[in-house]
C-alpha cells in the first residue's frame, strides 16, 4: 500500500530532518515493508534510500528500535545476498551499509549488553561481511554466482 502510493520516498526524504518520534515511525515502516515485501518491493524501498536512516537509527538509545532499525537492515541484506548469489558479485546492499557507516555502528552494536542486539548485530556481520583477520578491515563479501 505504502509503494503504490508512493509514500516512501517521501517518508525517507523527511527522516534525517524529522524530530525522533517521527523517525521512529519511518524506521517502523520501512522494517514492515521489508518483512513483508517481495524482493522486488524490497529493492525498490533500498533505491529510495531506505538504508541510511536505518543506519542512522543504530546510534540510538532506544534498544527497541535498535532491534527494528537491525531487522530492517538484515531484510534488505538478505535481499542482496540473493542478488549477489545470483551474479557473483558483492552484496550491493552491504555496500551501502558500509558507504553510510553502517558496519562501525553494528560492530559497536556487538558490544552491547543487550543480548538480542550483540547476537542480531554479530550474525550480520559475519553473513553479510568479510573480516580481514591481519587488518580488522571489514568489507562486503562477494559471492559466487549460482549460474
Amino acid at each position: 500500500a505504502i509503494i503504490d502510493a508512493d509514500i516512501l520516498p517521501k517518508l525517507i526524504n523527511i527522516a534525517s530532518s524529522s524530530d525522533y518520534p517521527t523517525q521512529k515511525e519511518i524506521i517502523w515502516t520501512i522494517t514492515n515493508a521489508t518483512a513483508y515485501g517481495s524482493e522486488q518491493q524490497i529493492r525498490y524501498i533500498t533505491n529510495q534510500g531506505a538504508i541510511k536512516p536505518l543506519c542512522e537509527m543504530l546510534a540510538s538509545k532506544d534498544i527497541k528500535i535498535i532491534d527494528v532499525a537491525l531487522t530492517g537492515l538484515e531484510n534488505i541484506l538478505r535481499t542482496g545476498e540473493h542478488t549477489a548469489k545470483e551474479e557473483g558479485c558483492h552484496n550491493p546492499y552491504a555496500s551501502q551499509v558500509e558507504e553510510v557507516g553502517g558496519i562501525e555502528k553494528i560492530i559497536f552494536l556487538q558490544s552491547y549488553e543487550n543480548e538480542t542486539l550483540y547476537k542480531k548485530a554479530y550474525s550480520i556481520i559475519h553473513r553479510y561481511f568479510e573480516v580481514d583477520e591481519a587488518s580488522g578491515e571489514i568489507t562486503p563479501k562477494i559471492y559466487k554466482s549460482n549460474n
